[in-house]
């Protein structure tokens, strides 16, 4: 169904393999439409055994009762006091819950650079230290999302949802224009972010420049493609970023991954507080936030006035 994306719809392949594996260690087929019983003893299921975090849970939860109604079947125990009230502890059992999970660290411009060095000194062909290093220099500066940039496997691409040369689009001033056809936030018409040229070897506008130079393709063509036809993938790129880091952050590295460009701007800001209180600085990584409709009517110039911001916070912070 057109109602639904592709993410959608992987994630409701995955809450129905993970009820499926829940049937299997509870011994039994439950049958569809799901008790009230049922969906709670499922909650703690995936708390206890599976270990999942509080958000996740309460997703699969949802996802489980849109599969019911897409079937046909009726949803309602999902709302029940019971179920709601299940939810409710499990998110206040998370508060006392050590979390096994690695944190998630931002990147910094010096980590960006340390890893340009690492890339340079490999004995890769000049076209694939391109694609790597323009992906890493575009999704730190353009605040991504690592899956609005790049695939996830090394052959599987999806022009309708992944980058392409037709969504980027090189302006007269120098500037950059990337168009994310479907933002995790579902904005009608996808949203335009802007690169914007950068002092030194990390500017994303060169980047991109120059691998559309050494790879060049057509509109349809996913941007972040080697010369052999492999794909470059999010994996891969996680695998690079701790291979990288290693040598200067031992262990550490592990912390940072694709996620970890996300938050790279804000967290630059920071410790510049004249910057940070700046509503459409905060708003450049395109959150969610009462203040969101405010910085989405912001023009290109304007854009063009707050990276100059981001710049002079970066370039501050030695």
């Amino acid at each position: 169904m057109a109602a639904y994306s592709k993410s959608s719809w992987n994630s409701f392949t995955s809450v129905n393999n993970l009820f499926k594996k829940f049937e299997s260690d509870k011994g039994s087929k439950f049958p569809n439409p799901i008790s009230e019983s049922v969906i709670i003893s499922f909650v703690e299921w995936m708390f206890y055994k599976r270990n999942l975090s509080q958000s996740t849970i309460k997703s699969y939860i949802s996802n489980l009762a849109t599969i019911c109604k897409l079937e046909g079947k009726s949803s309602s125990n999902f709302e029940s006091f019971h179920v709601k009230a299940s939810l409710r502890g499990v998110e206040n059992l998370s508060f006392n819950k050590k979390s096994s999970r690695k944190p998630r660290k931002a990147m910094s411009l010096s980590l960006l650079k340390i890893m340009g060095h690492e890339i340079a000194k490999k004995d890769w062909t000049v076209s694939t230290k391109s694609v790597i290093w323009t992906t890493m220099c575009v999704a730190f500066f353009g605040s991504f999302r690592i899956g609005e940039l790049l695939a996830k496997s090394d052959f599987k691409f999806n022009s309708c949802e992944n980058l392409c040369w037709g969504d980027v689009k090189f302006l007269k001033d120098g500037s950059i224009q990337i168009h994310n056809k479907i933002p995790k936030n579902r904005t009608v018409a996808g949203e335009k972010i802007d690169l914007f040229p950068f002092p030194g070897s990390c500017c994303p506008v060169s980047a991109m420049n120059r691998l559309h130079k050494t790879l060049p393709g057509g509109s349809l063509d996913p941007v972040f493609k080697f010369a052999s036809g492999k794909l470059f993938s999010q994996r891969l790129l996680n695998e690079i970023i701790v291979e990288c880091l290693k040598p200067h952050l031992g262990n550490k590295a592990s912390e940072f991954s694709g996620h970890s460009f996300r938050a790279a701007l804000p967290s630059a800001l920071s410790s510049c507080h004249y910057l940070a209180s700046k509503e459409a600085i905060k708003k450049w990584g395109r959150w969610k936030s009462d203040a969101f409709e405010k910085y989405v009517r912001l023009d290109h110039s304007a854009k063009k006035e707050v990276f100059a911001l981001f710049s002079k916070a970066l370039l501050h912070d030695k």
